[in-house]
């Protein structure tokens, strides 16, 4: 039996505009950024398993959602593209959903992230840039409170590095918000910054995987 999720609501989506101007204020003005496009080559949502509640007998069901984004400064040589110059990154997500009074709340278990470099990167990542990591898990609660709830996950040091599959775990003491609801979103933003010595620039890149509901406007 297929275990796809079909019509996921998982999203992923580039935080380059919102990362912009943090950026600008830690690095030099006069640093020039590459140009980069983005391309999600997977995006699949799985049930993972299947849970019981012993006292209520529940099935609590849990997701796994993997998505792999590749974002290449220079797209193409000619008509070509360059795999060599690519950027990816891996994220996976687990999270799992409960119902009360006839409302599906979701919450996040924990994430997996890693990026990975084409044969033509020889750098690691610009010191005093931006490399982070962060957990959200916003929204109406199943406690019928608004939760605002966030956990920095990035890498001691504050460093990504190529190759490296990293982890964050989710507290045991979040409160699972409304799927669907007034500004819900639950997933893993990230940032990575790179130094590209080919041709002296930065290049960044930012990304979020995350369910949302209904943004304000």
């Amino acid at each position: 039996m297929s275990t796809k999720v079909d019509g996921a609501l998982v999203e992923g989506k580039s935080l380059k505009s919102e990362a912009e101007n943090i950026r600008s204020s830690i690095l030099s003005n006069n640093i020039e950024y590459e140009d980069a496009t983005y391309e999600i080559l997977e995006n699949e949502t799985h049930i993972y398993r299947e849970l019981q509640n012993i006292e209520t007998g529940d099935v609590i069901p849990q997701y796994q959602t993997v998505m792999v984004v590749a974002s290449d400064p220079y797209s193409y040589s000619g008509s070509t593209q360059s795999s060599d110059k690519t950027v990816k990154v891996t994220i996976t997500l687990y999270y799992h959903s409960v119902s009360q009074n006839s409302y599906n709340y979701i919450g996040l278990d924990k994430v997996y992230w890693r990026w990975d470099k084409g044969s033509n990167w020889t750098s690691d990542i610009l010191p005093n840039g931006i490399n982070s990591a962060k957990m959200v898990q916003i929204g109406p609660g199943i406690n019928s409170k608004a939760q605002n709830q966030s956990k920095d996950v990035s890498p001691i040091g504050g460093d990504h590095y190529f190759g490296t599959t990293y982890m964050g775990l989710a507290p045991s003491k979040w409160v699972e918000v409304l799927d669907g609801g007034l500004a819900t979103e639950m997933g893993l933003n990230l940032h990575s910054t790179y130094w590209n010595q080919a041709t002296s620039k930065v290049f960044a890149f930012d990304w979020s995987l995350s369910i949302k509901g209904v943004q304000w406007p």
